[in-house]
């Protein structure tokens, strides 16, 4: 497999590129975009699924999406709540599931934590404006670029969902902050991702309709080795 699909690829968006540059560093092999949806692996983007694809850390968008066929192979998924979704939609868990994690959290496996000074502030694309008067970088400019922003920093407020998976992974203190309804979801993946890191009192910033209430499953999360482990054999078997 030198192939993988994900969201936003002309706008190098930090959490969709990572897909890319994630099958780069664990295969050691340069990969482009596909319209084959045959692996989904980090990203809002579950709703994509196809019966045949395979999902390695992906999770749904908002409350209420389906997957658009007959539920995924699930190896990984990102929280708790596309978990209890998935089993809404009729899929149960088989033997190849490891458990509820988004792969930025495997970041630090690549990055050694630094120590930083200062808040920086990371925006979500649908977020760009005039400047807040802080040190900022555009979620745009490339992985390196955004880890090591968020490295030179003790502290990182964002609007990014993977600017703020980074920063807590790297070690930072993180606040998601809310600069409008410029991007495009009801809460969800916040919900989601904070289901799947420990914290599951979290409540979306709004939602449209009815919001369930906290999700109560003893889903295991695996390590993040291990999690890259069995990434990277699929990678090579496919």
């Amino acid at each position: 497999m030198n192939t993988i699909y994900y969201h936003g690829r002309d706008m190098h968006n930090f959490g969709d590129e990572f897909n890319k540059w994630l099958c780069e560093k664990l295969t050691g092999r340069p990969f482009d975009w596909a319209e084959n949806i045959s692996t989904l692996i980090c990203g809002s983007h579950l709703q994509d699924a196809r019966c045949e694809t395979h999902v390695w850390g992906a999770g749904f968008g908002s409350f209420f999406q389906s997957c658009y066929e007959d539920t995924p192979i699930v190896h990984t998924v990102r929280g708790l709540y596309s978990f209890a979704r998935l089993t809404e939609l009729g899929w149960r868990p088989s033997s190849t599931f490891i458990g509820c994690f988004d792969p930025m959290q495997c970041l630090h496996e690549f990055f050694e934590q630094r120590e930083g000074h200062g808040i920086g502030l990371i925006r979500h694309y649908a977020d760009y404006g005039d400047s807040m008067g802080m040190d900022e970088i555009d979620i745009c400019s490339g992985i390196d670029s955004v880890v090591d922003f968020i490295q030179q920093h003790d502290a990182i407020i964002t609007s990014s969902l993977h600017g703020l998976i980074a920063a807590d992974t790297l070690g930072k203190r993180s606040l998601l902050v809310r600069f409008g309804d410029k991007i495009d979801t009801d809460g969800f993946k916040y919900a989601d991702y904070f289901s799947s890191s420990g914290y599951n009192g979290y409540r979306p910033m709004y939602v449209d309709g009815v919001l369930p209430g906290p999700v109560r499953h003893n889903i295991k999360r695996p390590k993040s080795q291990s999690y890259l482990n069995n990434l990277t054999t699929y990678l090579n078997e496919n």
